[in-house]
């Protein structure tokens, strides 16, 4: 039953190991997502200085107001579209983010949870071990006390059984 108890301790360790492991590489994968975050976040701030940069070059090369509107509509118009992508990226990121922290909340909780039931059966096994030696020690002690009430009545009964021949070799002497 011991070696049971300490298969499935082992089996539950291994695992706990798992799940770590799981934490770990979601924890890690978070980290990527941040640092993904960050490089969209620069790449907007790149486009933002870029159409701005362009729009300046733009005005300083044409003096034809028609002609800077239209580059300029058409500078915002796809920078809109790429801010726009950029912030659904962002958003579809922050998404996941949000996913990954509460699973790896979730999976700290469970492994805290299988923690403390492992902590229990152990306190489980040192119960029944504890009380299997008082019961062993219980066991010892009635033994010991029949060996001795044993010993008593079989040196008794000898002594009984040595006055009876005692007395009975008596009776046979007397006879003629």
């Amino acid at each position: 039953m011991l070696s049971q108890v300490e298969y499935e301790l082992r089996m539950k360790t291994e695992e706990l190991d798992v799940a770590e492991a799981n934490i770990t590489s979601l924890g890690n994968l978070l980290k990527e997502l941040h640092t993904e975050k960050d490089i969209v976040e620069q790449e907007n701030q790149q486009l933002q200085y870029e159409l701005y940069k362009r729009t300046q070059e733009f005005l300083a090369k044409n003096n034809y107001v028609s002609a800077l509107q239209k580059r300029s509509e058409q500078a915002s118009l796809n920078y809109r579209g790429i801010l726009a992508e950029k912030e659904k990226q962002l958003q579809s990121l922050r998404i996941r983010l949000d996913q990954l922290e509460f699973e790896l909340e979730n999976k700290e909780r469970e492994r805290e949870r299988e923690r403390e039931r492992e902590r229990e059966r152990e306190r489980e096994r040192v119960e029944e071990n504890q009380s299997l030696k008082s019961q062993f020690q219980s066991y010892d002690n009635k033994l010991k006390q029949l060996e001795y009430e044993v010993e008593t009545e079989t040196k008794a009964n000898i002594v009984d059984l040595k006055e009876d021949l005692e007395d009975d070799i008596l009776e046979y002497d007397q006879f003629p």
